[in-house]
């Protein structure tokens, strides 16, 4: 007996999701794509066994083989427990409090007063609006979440370290592959648009970017144009170098003339070693507070 085909719309129903969801799901993954308004099966779809269907009232519609319903991705995505910002984070190996930042440049929560609130978008996504015990708002989100395209190629892309790691091996899945900036040295793409050359780099760059800490890279020196630092925050003036392990001597000789520099000068010169990057959050959190420059 041959297997029965589902709609997308009763393949849905099976797993217990929205229509509207599972459609952006297998768009995200590459299955489907819209086109003149209507879906169309991707390779990718067709190696899942989708294939075409007609009827009179719909006209031809895509159909999947009811088996789909065991596939671990979409299980994945219609698992419907509830968890907060601080079990996605523990899952991407993230800070807690950085997360929320993540979800909030996704636009699912807004910064207020009172906490973090959902916007539509994260209600959609199937988020509930929570208060603690003094009042202040947070959201719990479906487990599902963990598996939501963009959410994974935010984190991709914030993980930059592991990317490099030489035990970390290619994900076939990853819906963001971290590819060379073409015509330059730069390697690593920051989720703020700047191209890095390092990981250290991308580390600092990406954090400063999700705590609305407007920065530039490689930015002269105030009064000596000769020395460059690795980042500027124009409100504050403060300038913010990274120290590499591997920097060749006359790499180092630079940055101690800049150094000396900056404490003649009276200008506010942040040094970062490599080993700070694994606990930034804490480390460069407590360097700006201490300049009156509260993160958090």
């Amino acid at each position: 007996m041959a297997e029965r085909a589902l709609s997308t719309t009763a393949l849905a129903k099976q797993l217990q999701m929205s229509s509207r969801r599972l459609f952006t799901l297998l768009r995200d993954y590459e299955w489907i794509h819209r086109e003149e308004g209507a879906w169309r099966l991707l390779p990718k779809g067709e190696e899942q066994g989708g294939d075409y269907a007609f009827s009179e009232s719909y006209g031809r519609y895509i159909v999947w083989p009811s088996k789909l319903a065991e596939h671990p991705l979409l299980l994945a995505a219609a698992d419907a427990t509830q968890i907060t910002a601080s079990a996605i984070a523990e899952h991407f190996g993230r800070p807690a409090r950085l997360c929320n930042r993540v979800l909030r440049e996704l636009g699912w929560i807004r910064r207020t007063r009172q906490g973090w609130l959902l916007t539509e978008a994260g209600r959609n996504l199937g988020a509930q609006q929570l208060q603690t015990e003094n009042g202040q708002y947070y959201a719990s989100w479906p487990r599902s979440l963990l598996g939501e395209p963009e959410l994974v190629t935010r984190f991709t892309m914030l993980n930059v370290s592991e990317l490099d790691s030489q035990e970390h091996e290619p994900d076939l899945f990853d819906p963001a592959p971290r590819l060379a900036h073409p015509g330059a040295g730069n390697s690593i793409c920051s989720i703020d648009g700047h191209w890095l050359e390092t990981p250290a780099e991308a580390e600092v760059c990406q954090w400063l970017y999700l705590l609305n800490l407007t920065h530039a890279y490689r930015h002269e020196l105030s009064g000596h144009d000769e020395f460059i630092c690795d980042f500027y925050l124009p409100a504050y003036g403060v300038y913010l170098d990274i120290w590499h392990s591997d920097d060749r001597p006359d790499v180092l000789a630079r940055r101690l003339a800049k150094q000396a520099w900056c404490e003649e000068h009276e200008i506010t010169l942040i040094e970062l070693q490599e080993a700070d990057i694994s606990d930034l959050d804490n480390v460069l959190t407590e360097k700006l507070e201490e300049l009156g420059i509260h993160v958090y």
